[in-house]
């Protein structure tokens, strides 16, 4: 609903909302980012039948995510997931207050 109301991905209240449930962040992080490739491919369809999709954008974005993909999850087992936790709440109440702020001045 956010996505389409709002025209953001619906990805932070979401994360919000799993993080509160006290699930772990590996399990929260792996959830919304399985969301957005979802998110992801309607935005290029969208685009795509429009006649409007950047394919160099689509391929640069695309590939960042892929690389990310594969080294995220190396990266997160060398890390103690209390870390994560602690690093991943405060940037996401600061992108939470980013985007609020953001609609509201928009």
């Amino acid at each position: 609903m956010l996505a389409g109301v709002f025209g953001i991905s619906g990805t932070p209240p979401v994360t919000a909302g799993l993080y509160s449930l006290g699930l772990p962040a590996i399990l929260v992080v792996g959830t919304t980012v399985f969301v957005l490739i979802f998110n992801s491919a309607a935005g290029i369809g969208g685009y795509f039948l429009s006649g409007r999709l950047d394919v160099p954008l689509v391929i640069l974005l695309g590939g960042g995510a892929v690389i990310g993909a594969f080294i995220g999850p190396k990266l997160i087992k060398k890390v103690d997931p209390k870390t994560v936790e602690e690093i991943y709440a405060p940037l996401l109440i600061g992108i939470s207050l980013v985007l609020g702020l953001s609609l509201i001045l928009a």
